[in-house]
C-alpha cells in the first residue's frame, strides 16, 4: 500500500488552487482558492473520527462503480467524480483535478490509470484528512 504523509499531502493541496465548493473541478474552473470554514473543518474532523466513516466512503464508492468491477478509472472520469461527490456531500471545498491527480499518483505508482476499491477509499480518506490538516 501507499504511505501518505499528511504534511506532504497538505503542502500538495496548498500548492494549487482549490475548486470552490459550488463548482466542478473540470477545465476552465476558477483559480480562486476556496477555504473551508471553521464549522466545515470541525464537521469534517468529526466525520473522520466516526467509526462508520469507512463504511460511508464505501457506500459513496458503490455509486460510482455501478458495474461492480472493483475499481474506478482515471481516464473515464470516475475517480474525479467520486471524489468531487464525496467532498460535496461533506460540504467541503473539493481539491482541483490537478491536486487529485497528484495525490492519485501516490496510489497508482505503475500508472495503470485505475484504482481498486480499497485504493479509492484510501485516496478519499487521505484527501479528506489532508484537506482538513492543511487548513488548520
Amino acid at each position: 500500500g501507499a504511505t501518505v504523509h499528511l504534511q506532504e499531502l497538505g503542502a500538495l493541496l496548498r500548492s494549487a488552487p482549490l475548486a470552490s465548493s459550488t463548482s466542478t473541478t473540470w477545465p476552465g474552473q476558477s483559480s480562486h482558492a476556496s477555504v473551508a470554514s471553521a464549522s466545515q473543518i470541525a464537521a469534517a474532523e468529526r466525520y473522520l473520527s466516526e467509526q462508520d466513516h469507512p463504511r460511508d466512503l464505501l457506500l459513496v464508492y458503490t455509486l460510482f462503480d455501478r458495474e461492480r468491477r472493483g475499481f474506478l478509472c482515471w481516464e473515464e472520469g470516475q475517480l474525479v467524480a467520486f471524489l468531487e461527490h464525496l467532498f460535496r456531500q461533506r460540504a467541503l471545498p473539493a481539491p482541483s483535478e490537478s491536486q487529485i491527480y497528484a495525490a492519485y499518483t501516490i496510489f497508482d505508482p505503475r500508472r495503470s490509470m485505475r484504482l481498486s476499491a480499497r485504493e479509492c477509499l484510501c485516496l478519499a480518506d487521505a484527501l479528506l484528512r489532508g484537506s482538513v490538516w492543511q487548513q488548520q
